[in-house]
């Protein structure tokens, strides 16, 4: 104790001259101990001093003459340190050629020689000697340091036996940048890597450079997500399996003596909430990060009597959740509910890893417990169509979100494989990972063809042995993979995941392999996201990540039907005008990819003109020959026939470059709609008990309505299981002549309700050939199914009689509606128009009945699809009912609606129910959306200055990180195409002039004014221009 005191009384100067006289008197340890008080002294008291570096050097050299390498060196290396400062690149010239240095670089030096690494001593020695020349001791250590050297080579002390790296991928840990790091610093690289330094959403939210597009992103997520989650309800095959998973799990808790707790991460509607609640549990906390959903998980609990006490609902992003806050106790059942097609992209691995650090007890059962990812080479390509080489679009075969934009099967042509599959990765999510991996997969090829990118699927271990959920089945079925379950089964609908498919990566491009070789892949994985890539090769194309090419695209080019058919009228066109003597000039009204052009180029016209500007300002001379052109050919159709503005631009082509006797392909077409029911009630699955109804989903169908119809498949809907009923004949509601003037009124038709139309239209191409999107088959199946469950006959009632008050929840007891019959006949009402010539059959969809299975195979399925639009009021209508049904043509979209005073309104979105008064009182839920059109604006109005850097740059910080963001990433994906579209064509005024700015206001201000339209919907100001940029905003700014 007086020794530590006597210290403790000396100052830094006494305690220097102490270790210096000790060193020179050759006690090197009084030395050592006098030179470690003095630092720790400085430390300790938080002193600094010009001079301390001088103390670690003779603290050094002390070391050195203890043998004390590893010491030395690390003393010498902070005196250099020291010297040097925080930037050694900017150090001056006399810090580098004083005394004290070169005889630190020397100490190091001998340091190292001690140690064994003699080439790093001999870089020091050269180091001091290109500060000091001339220093002795430098020389002499440095010769001694090649003859070590020699010695080791001559002896073979150099060849050193070391142990080989441990097996298994290499691994970087996972980190989160700091809070107070500004995003505009964090690079993306363009070469697609997976980052190891993720974002948090705290950041995203604050941060000025992406504070705004993650807002937009989020709350268009937020819209989107609850009438996806009626898809995922109608998944039997999904949610039997995730039921199944709680149940066992919370009986196995319970089994033990204990309360069971669940945590359900991504509650949805609450369904599996109120499984594990049926099974045992005594609390399930229920958290959603999308809040419609956490508010619908709010309304289906109580509205299926759940007691409060037994459940809490937190509107929470997965890693915010605290312990006691917002977990009441730490809960012994985890379901994690937030999968994607790509796995990793909802923040799977971030949310269970934050539950089993912080929320979950040691023992706790996770759901899904384990995931195994497969991986296999394939060729993605589009066939030639109708004979054309289409295979340059193929480059853009790049999918942001990983999800590929149409299903792919073996009919279609499309996907080869190219290798067999194998296991990329196994991730045990009870104890999940924390560092981002790299592993090489041996790919070897077993046919030839393109390697254009990597199909992965997964396999989830749901807690139990015997509980799987693949979403590869769908693609071993198609292609007869090893393990895949026989088609045909009696659980077969229950086998097949409908809203989970494998998901798609390209790689940088598209490489020739053939069959027997090999190929190194590196499969990548940053807890957020994984990626797949060929480290070096040489690609015959490179694939163009372009986020604003229109994925549905390669769905059309898919479609051979349809090209085939223009082809064949396009001959026909082109062959009257050869014996008239005149030439084919054809005009391609959005060319698109370029198909009908080629069409018409082998159909023998003489010119072909694909325009890439405005319709309204083509000229003749410029864009067409002089005369204009006489054959006009177009699909600028979509599921409800008019809503990208076909009649406008077709009116605007007339009048500037077309012939006032030029043929138009097509020439006509016919709208024809049936009444149909899609209403969620109570959603029950195969592990339902016997006198359980079930649980009652109907909050959501709030969710369902919306302004504009929706494009789907009848056939997907009715293999999906959803709650889908036709309720009556189909009805022919429109006829539009493509030849004559533009602007006639729309007839209106009486057809029965119920509280959504489906509609479809035949394209009349000529006279000869036709095309339509009607579902036959489908609809063929439904009708029948209708006839069976109400086979009552006809009768009319009058709408004015007493209506039944409507209740979504408890559906009427006759709920059908029959028009004239829903057997097949011969003036069956599927067939839009007769045909003479037996030219019609060969190209057009042939009429078919359910018992007719070839023929359903046979059917085309073309890539409208078919309109689905929801009424603003239901009607509950009795069989034989006759409801009167006005279409009105409003703009370039159709739209059904009862007559006023008809039926009951149906609920509402929260966002589309306007208050009124001003910002101050408006609905909080319409500010969210409105908040979104303010972005829009000032995002378009900021585009001309081009001093803000591009949205792309923003979007792909959120798409790389959006995992640790929980952003969803098909939501993701549809906000960057939409915003980089907009983005391109404000940058190109020439192609749509209505975008440049002064424009803008103009559209934006008569959309917002009630504008003056006829009985039957028809615009009455007359301006095709108007209606033409109108088009252009609503197709590609949601509606804005």
């Amino acid at each position: 104790m007086r020794e530590e005191s006597a210290v403790r009384r000396k100052t830094l100067a006494q305690l220097n001259q102490d270790g210096v006289r000790a060193a020179k008197s050759g006690d090197h340890v009084t030395a050592v101990a006098a030179f470690s008080h003095l630092i720790m002294r400085t430390q300790s008291d938080h002193i600094t001093h010009g001079e301390l570096h001088v103390c670690y050097s003779n603290r050094a050299a002390s070391h050195l003459a203890l043998d004390l390498f590893s010491e030395a060196l690390n003393d010498a290396e902070r005196c250099i340190s020291l010297m040097l400062g925080s930037s050694p690149s900017s150090a001056s010239s006399a810090v580098r050629y004083s005394p004290v240095y070169v005889k630190a670089l020397l100490r190091k030096g001998r340091a190292l020689m001690g140690l064994g690494c003699t080439r790093d001593a001999l870089s020091a020695f050269q180091e001091g000697l290109r500060c000091d020349p001339f220093h002795a001791d430098l020389r002499r250590d440095l010769d001694a340091g090649h003859k070590a050297l020699l010695e080791d080579v001559l002896t073979g002390k150099n060849l050193q036996l070391k142990a080989l790296p441990p097996s298994g991928p290499p691994s970087e840990r996972i980190t989160y940048h700091p809070h107070s790091m500004p995003l505009h610093r964090i690079a993306v690289d363009d070469d697609d890597r997976l980052p190891s330094t993720l974002l948090t959403a705290f950041q995203a939210e604050r941060d000025h450079a992406v504070r705004d597009s993650y807002n937009y992103a989020t709350i268009q997520a937020d819209v989107a997500m609850p009438k996806r989650h009626l898809a995922y309800l109608a998944d039997k095959h999904r949610l039997s399996k995730m039921e199944a998973a709680v149940a066992r799990a919370v009986q196995r808790v319970v089994s033990e003596g204990k309360d069971c707790r669940v945590l359900l991460l991504g509650a949805g509607a609450g369904y599996l909430a109120i499984a594990a609640l049926k099974a045992g549990a005594a609390h399930v906390t229920c958290v959603e990060r999308w809040l419609y959903l956490a508010s619908s998980c709010k309304e289906v609990l109580d509205i299926n009597q759940v007691p409060q006490e037994q459940y809490k609902i937190l509107y929470k992003r997965p890693c915010d959740l605290v312990l006691l806050k917002d977990v009441p106790i730490c809960c012994n059942v985890v379901v994690c509910d937030m999968i994607d097609d790509g796995l990793l992209g909802c923040g799977l691995i971030p949310a269970v890893t934050h539950a089993a650090a912080s929320l979950a007890t040691h023992d706790a059962v996770f759901i899904p417990s384990s995931a195994t990812v497969m991986a296999q080479a394939v060729q993605l390509a589009t066939p030639a169509v109708a004979g054309f080489d289409v295979s340059a679009v193929d480059a853009y075969r790049w999918f942001q979100s990983q999800q590929l934009p149409c299903q792919i099967s073996a009919e279609s042509q499309i996907l080869k494989q190219l290798s067999d599959p194998q296991e990329a990765w196994y991730f045990d999510l009870a104890c999940p990972p924390d560092c981002a991996a790299r592993k090489t997969l041996d790919l070897t090829f077993t046919q030839d063809g393109i390697f254009s990118g990597v199909m992965f699927w997964y396999r989830l271990q749901l807690g139990c042995d015997d509980l799987m959920l693949d979403t590869g089945a769908v693609l071993a079925r198609s292609f007869a993979l090893p393990g895949a379950p026989p088609a045909g089964t009696e659980q077969d609908s229950w086998e097949v995941c409908q809203t989970l498919q494998p998901a798609y990566h390209p790689i940088a491009g598209r490489l020739k392999v053939q069959a027997g070789t090999m190929l190194p892949l590196l499969a990548c994985h940053n807890t957020a996201r994984m990626t797949f890539e060929i480290e070096e090769a040489e690609y015959e194309a490179l694939t163009v990540s372009d986020p604003t090419f229109p994925p549905h695209t390669f769905a059309m080019l898919a479609d051979n039907s349809r090209v085939d058919a223009y082809q064949a009228a396009l001959q026909r066109a082109v062959l009257r005008l050869r014996e008239t003597g005149s030439e084919a000039v054809v005009l391609d009204l959005g060319s698109g990819t370029g198909v009908l052009a080629l069409a018409a180029a082998a159909a023998g016209a003489c010119t072909v003109s694909v325009i890439q500007a405005d319709v309204s300002a083509l000229q003749q001379g410029r864009d067409v020959p002089f005369g204009g052109a006489n054959i006009a050919v177009f699909d600028l159709f979509d599921a409800g026939l008019l809503g990208h503005n076909v009649l406008g631009l077709l009116d605007a082509a007339k009048r500037t470059v077309m012939q006032s006797s030029a043929t138009i392909i097509p020439c006509a077409a016919s709208v024809w709609v049936c009444a149909a029911e899609l209403l969620t009630r109570r959603v029950s699955t195969c592990h339902t008990t016997q006198g359980d109804s079930g649980v009652n989903c109907s909050p959501l169908n709030k969710y369902r309505h919306d302004d504009a119809y929706e494009t789907l498949h009848v056939e997907d809907l009715v293999r999906s299981g959803a709650p889908f009923r036709l309720l009556s004949q189909p009805v022919r509601a429109l006829e539009v002549d493509f030849t004559a003037a533009v602007g006639g009124a729309p007839p209106s038709s009486q057809i029965s309700v119920m509280n959504a139309v489906l509609f479809w239209f035949d394209l009349d191409l000529d006279s000869t050939t036709q095309l339509t999107n009607c579902p036959h088959a489908a609809l063929a199946t439904l009708l029948a199914h209708t006839q069976q469950e109400h086979p009552t006959p006809v009768a009319t009632v009058d709408s004015s009689n007493h209506e039944p008050p409507y209740d979504e929840n408890k559906p009427p007891n006759s709920s059908a509606v029959t028009l004239p019959s829903a057997e097949p006949s011969e003036d069956n009402s599927l067939k839009s128009s007769e045909r003479e010539n037996s030219d019609v059959s060969s190209l057009a969809c042939a009429e078919q009945t359910p018992s007719s299975s070839q023929q359903q195979q046979q059917q085309p399925r073309h890539h409208w699809g078919q309109a689905l639009q929801y009424l603003d009021c239901a009607l509950p209508v009795q069989p034989g009912s006759r409801v009167p049904l006005i279409l009105n043509r409003d703009g370039s979209k159709l739209h059904f609606t009862l007559r006023p005073g008809v039926g009951l309104p149906v609920p509402r979105p929260p966002w589309k129910i306007e208050w009124g008064g001003g910002s101050s009182v408006e609905n909080p839920h319409f500010q969210r959306l409105h908040y979104c059109k303010l972005l829009i604006a000032d995002f378009l109005q900021r585009l001309p200055s081009g001093r803000f850097p591009s949205v792309a740059a923003d979007m792909k910080i959120l798409s790389a990180h959006c995992g640790s963001l929980f952003l969803d990433p098909q939501a993701l994906a549809e906000t960057t195409h939409t915003l980089t579209l907009l983005e391109s064509l404000f940058k190109q005024p020439h192609l749509v002039p209505g975008v440049l700015p002064e424009a803008v206001s103009h559209v934006w201000s008569a959309s917002n004014a009630p504008t003056a339209s006829s009985t039957d919907g028809t615009d009455m100001d007359g301006g095709c221009e108007r209606n033409a940029i109108s088009h252009t905003s609503s197709q590609l700014g949601g509606g804005w």
